[in-house]
């Protein structure tokens, strides 16, 4: 009889054992579960590698459109100084044909001082041939032996010099005329280049002007696209860091996971495997002793 209870009594516990083995088990599978949950709410929430090429790309972009606006902002610059230097060659130019003028008025006043003394000297031969004329002298004369003596005519020599400087005034005159018609023919073109000059100054100083508020406004737009851009960057660089800190520290946590459900799936094969060991061996006889201490505890002496 006390065999028979300490069986029952061993088999009791046994049977107790067997239902802490199954409910551990369970615990097991319901925290396998939750694990299982957690990994696949993590997949759901973590961003792929696409997600982050994207945004690469984007920013990429944002990158060459702030480029392509400096290289803009650069070649309307170009394009300022190119006007201003155009100006300043049609300035010079203008300075030289002013110089030429002024070289040529001097000529002409050189010629006139000129056919001034030349009419002075011409007046002068005039004076004196009046003069002559009214003297009477013909040339006729006697000299002491009665011969007769004639002398030079001082009315001709004088017809002659004033013949001389007539046709000498009149080729400095005709130099003057031509002289005078090249001087207002370059005085006309010099007034016109003048007036086409300032008409195109005031064209390309309205031009530059114009590329000038465009580049201001250009640089204006450049520097708060930038700003904003880089604001962008800051923030999508930020953004990135952190979905790259959280798909690490996804990552660790899911390597966590599986670490456990490793170890879940052991313990769990072990129950199994030992649950089963249970199952197929006979029940263990209790030992001497205890069966001795049981009797002892439980039967009168």
């Amino acid at each position: 009889t006390s065999s028979l209870e300490a069986s029952r009594v061993s088999q009791d516990a046994e049977g107790e054992e067997i239902n802490t083995l199954r409910q551990e088990l369970e615990a097991f599978r319901n925290q396998k579960q939750e694990l299982e949950t957690s990994l696949t709410r993590l997949r759901e929430s973590w961003h792929p590698p696409e997600a982050l090429q994207a945004e690469a790309e984007k920013h990429e972009a944002t990158r060459a459109a702030l480029k392509a606006s400096k290289d803009d902002a650069q070649r309307k610059a170009n394009a300022v100084l190119a006007v201003k230097a155009e100006k300043l060659q049609r300035e010079q130019q203008v300075q030289k044909n002013a110089e030429k003028l002024a070289q040529l008025e001097e000529e002409l006043r050189g010629l006139r001082e000129d056919a001034d003394k030349k009419d002075s000297q011409i007046k002068k031969l005039k004076a004196q041939l009046r003069r002559a004329a009214d003297n009477g002298t013909t040339g006729n004369d006697t000299d002491g032996a009665g011969k007769t003596r004639r002398e030079p005519n001082e009315a001709s020599i004088l017809k002659q010099q004033l013949n001389e400087r007539n046709s000498e005034l009149q080729i400095k005159n005709a130099e003057v005329e031509n002289l005078r018609g090249e001087l207002e023919k370059t005085q006309s073109a010099i007034a016109k280049s003048r007036r086409s000059q300032a008409q195109k100054l005031q064209d390309k100083d309205a031009t530059v002007k114009a590329l000038e508020e465009d580049l201001r406004f250009t640089k204006e737009t450049l520097g708060k696209q930038l700003d904003e851009r880089a604001s962008e960057l800051e923030e999508a660089q930020v953004t990135v860091s952190d979905s790259l800190q959280e798909a690490n520290e996804l990552r660790e946590e899911i390597d966590k996971i599986r670490k456990q459900l490793e170890r879940s799936q052991i313990e769990q094969n072990y129950l199994r495997q030992r649950m089963h060991t249970e199952k197929t061996q006979p029940p263990k006889k209790p030992k001497l002793g205890l069966c001795r201490a049981f009797a002892i505890d439980v039967m009168p002496p």
